[in-house]
């Protein structure tokens, strides 16, 4: 969804990113339970941020609901006992990398807020296999929405300028979501 947020909206999104900024914890990991792919990156899960960060607000808004609903056909479900209902994650260093991986749950939201100079990319697997062939570009004001737990997917190493995101993940009405140990790992 390019430049899906205006000036004035991706503005106000950004105060949210600066205030999870301040809440992110660095991480350097290589995840096990999805192949040994690395995740370098600073992060921050919504449920350790103040309220008042607004994370939750664009979580519950009808128009993120309303937006996922026309993308998606169906009404997105809240997820909120998760760690991972909403998340930030910052790719600031040189070789920040978000590895591959499956979500727990179906429905990947993303809010592009700051985009890299180079990198950064969304690699993606447009045949539901395990490669990754796919690549998205995205600017800051961008957005894509993604059945994220079938499509292995990944964010390209940072090779300059940041990368920030703020995630928000979502379920269908009578799914059932098996919940691995990897979001916990990174998030908390």
């Amino acid at each position: 969804m390019r430049g899906l947020l205006t000036v004035k909206a991706l503005a106000a999104i950004r105060q949210v990113a600066d205030c999870a900024r301040a809440a992110a914890v660095r991480r350097d990991l290589i995840m096990a339970g999805t192949g040994f792919t690395p995740r370098s990156m600073s992060v921050v899960s919504a449920q350790k941020l103040p309220v008042d960060c607004g994370m939750g607000d664009i979580y519950g808004s009808k128009w993120t609901h309303g937006l996922l609903a026309a993308v998606t056909g169906q009404r997105p479900q809240e997820v909120r006992h998760s760690v991972e209902w909403g998340v930030a994650n910052f790719l600031e260093a040189r070789g920040d990398t978000h590895g591959a991986h499956r979500d727990d749950y179906p429905i990947a939201f993303v809010l592009i807020v700051r985009a890299p100079n180079i990198g950064g990319e969304v690699l993606y697997s447009p045949t539901n296999s395990d490669e990754l062939s796919g690549v998205l570009s995205l600017a800051a004001g961008d957005a894509y929405a993604m059945r994220a737990d079938r499509i292995l997917h990944a964010v390209a190493p940072v090779s300059d300028g940041t990368r920030a995101a703020l995630v928000f993940a979502y379920n269908f009405a009578g799914n059932e979501v098996q919940i691995t140990p990897s979001a916990s790992m990174l998030y908390e």
